[in-house]
């Protein structure tokens, strides 16, 4: 057997033998369900530079894929804000905060409480402008 021929039926055994494996069906990972999902009430404190820290309540509810939909109620100045957002890996938080007359984004990081609550501290910024901090707390919902 020349080279040549050697060489070619090397390349097409490679070809039939990488697709043998591309052909095996993926096992599917199964998604664990958040760590974080339920419904929680609580307070938050908008940390502002200026120092006119501002505070209100809040209720949250996070889906078993760790998305986020809820409401915040500023008792500093009035108003309420819409959040949603999702919960990512290792404890990671991003979510929208949307008013009747802004629209923000926060990040920042979250952790289960003992009591089996929420605790976190987020980055608000509108745009690329940090304009504050927002720390919270919130327990479970009572049913």
């Amino acid at each position: 057997m020349s080279a040549r021929a050697f060489s070619l039926l090397c390349v097409a055994a490679c070809l039939l033998g990488s697709r043998a494996f591309a052909d095996e069906p993926k096992k599917e990972e199964k998604k664990q369900p958040s760590p974080y999902a339920g419904t929680y009430t609580g307070t938050f404190t908008f940390v502002v530079p200026n120092g006119a820290d501002q505070e209100g309540e809040m209720t949250l509810t996070i889906d078993e894929g760790g998305n986020v939909k809820g409401e915040a109620t500023n008792k500093t100045i009035g108003g309420v804000t819409k959040v949603k957002g999702t919960i990512l890996k290792e404890n990671k938080a991003v979510l929208v905060l949307e008013s009747d007359t802004q629209k923000a984004s926060a990040f920042g990081t979250i952790s289960k409480t003992e009591a089996g609550g929420i605790t976190g501290t987020l980055t608000q910024r509108v745009g690329t402008t940090v304009v504050g901090g927002i720390e919270f707390e919130a327990n479970p919902k009572k049913k």
